[in-house]
């Protein structure tokens, strides 16, 4: 059930749900952990698997950089509605 909002007035605060930045902000700090984790314990010599982890969190680490910032566009156009 939604409340009725005036549309005239922008929005000053909305819910973690509604915006997701908590929950992509800490997946981003967890894949930033794995990959600084990985990158020191991974020696050139590891072989693929190694190489495979490392880039799995690095792109995690990306992904979730790019999500944030389109998230917080996304807030911050919700808010001027």
């Amino acid at each position: 059930m939604e409340m009725m909002t005036d549309k005239t007035q922008p929005r000053t605060s909305l819910s973690p749900d509604e915006t997701a930045i908590p929950a992509v902000a800490t997946g981003t700090i967890l894949w930033v952990v794995a990959w600084v984790i990985l990158s020191i314990t991974s020696g050139v010599d590891q072989g693929a698997s190694s190489v495979w982890w490392w880039a799995v969190a690095a792109v995690g680490t990306l992904t979730g950089a790019i999500g944030l910032v389109f998230f917080r566009w996304r807030r911050s156009r919700l808010q001027a509605r």
